[in-house]
């Protein structure tokens, strides 16, 4: 027998729709990813690189509570998920992903423009963006 689990709304409301930082790259961290540290460590070179998009720093593990890694950077670097659609955000971002680290760029409409698996150095950071470039 096949059974659905239809997600209760109260007032017939929608759930919430994730939004996404605009013309900004989001890298995902945790304290266990060795990666993740030294791309922590290149945020200034990273920043640097991206020009006029905004950098921010996300803890992949619970983007409500972040762990040490992330906690370290400076508060106007992290970026943590409204509560309602984290939940939501997870699944969409890390659907294709099978660990971290992984970074995200967001076009000016805050829609998902580039991804990367691999960990951001100055130059991944401009070929990210690059394919984000209006063609």
């Amino acid at each position: 027998m096949l059974r659905l689990a239809l997600p209760l709304v109260a007032g017939g409301a929608a759930p919430a729709e994730p939004a996404y930082p605009p013309r900004a790259v989001v890298l995902f961290v945790a304290d266990w990813c060795a990666p993740c540290h030294a791309e922590v460590a290149r945020l200034p070179e990273i920043t640097a690189a991206a020009g006029a998009w905004t950098v921010l720093v996300a803890d992949g593990d619970a983007p409500a509570r972040p762990g040490r890694l992330a906690r370290g950077v400076k508060a106007e670097r992290r970026w943590t998920p409204d509560p309602a659609t984290a939940a939501a955000i997870r699944r969409d971002l890390f659907a294709d992903i099978a660990g971290l680290p992984y970074a995200v760029a967001f076009d000016a409409a805050g829609r998902r423009c580039a991804d990367t698996r691999r960990g951001l150095d100055a130059a991944r950071t401009r070929a990210l963006l690059e394919r984000c470039a209006p063609r």
